[in-house]
């Protein structure tokens, strides 16, 4: 009796599980953008500019970081106090890779 019981239970726990086909495939979202890092090594502030666009002021002794899309891009840092006759200003082209960071130190 206790073999039918057991012969029984096993049947039943076996015709109850079923394979889950609606599984769904893993998602992952990719983002196509990237990392500038500014890193300000004077004690003066400078203008941040990514492709003409200014992205506000920088103080000295700091590091600002600004997600921008894949790809080329321009950048520019403007002296904006500190200098006796002309502020430096430097220019850049960088490649940003997705998920990746450039690192543009100055002055």
């Amino acid at each position: 009796m206790k073999t039918i019981i057991t012969v029984f239970a096993l049947l039943t726990l076996f015709a109850s599980c079923k394979k889950d086909d609606s599984a769904s495939p893993a998602t992952t979202t990719q983002t196509n953008t990237g990392t500038i890092r500014f890193n300000n090594t004077s004690s003066n502030p400078y203008q941040v500019n990514i492709d003409g666009v200014s992205h506000g002021i920088l103080q000295g002794k700091s590091f600002s970081d600004v997600t921008v899309d894949a790809g080329t891009h321009t950048t520019e840092v403007i002296q904006q106090s500190g200098y006796l006759v002309y502020p430096t200003d430097e220019s850049n082209t960088v490649n940003v890779a997705s998920g990746g960071t450039i690192s543009i130190v100055f002055p």
